[in-house]
């Protein structure tokens, strides 16, 4: 998972279409994304393949900085750099820069 991109869910998405925009399967989205259920919320962020370097992504409840470097298979520190962080601290709603 090298390149990868964020998609917010809108009204209407389904995992099969989004699925078709990125061209990958359903399966790989739940995959990847560590979902058991293929119910979709307004508003989530999904990890889905793409072709950029760069992802904004937005801290959602209960992420760590740990957890979003796991996410991405990036280094924390190589976040916190990116993003001018002292600590390892994130704020619900934070936008952070991350690099594939």
């Amino acid at each position: 998972m090298n390149n990868i991109d964020i998609y917010i869910v809108t009204k209407g998405d389904t995992l099969y279409n989004i699925a078709k925009k990125y061209q990958t399967t359903w399966q790989e989205l739940m995959r990847v994304n560590n979902m058991t259920s293929t119910l979709l919320h307004i508003g989530k962020q999904l990890i889905v393949p793409g072709n950029k370097k760069e992802i904004k992504y937005y801290v959602e409840d209960g992420d760590t900085l740990y957890n979003i470097a796991n996410k991405f298979k990036v280094d924390k520190d190589k976040i916190k750099e990116l993003n001018n962080m002292n600590t390892d601290d994130v704020i619900l709603g934070e936008l952070l820069i991350i690099k594939g």
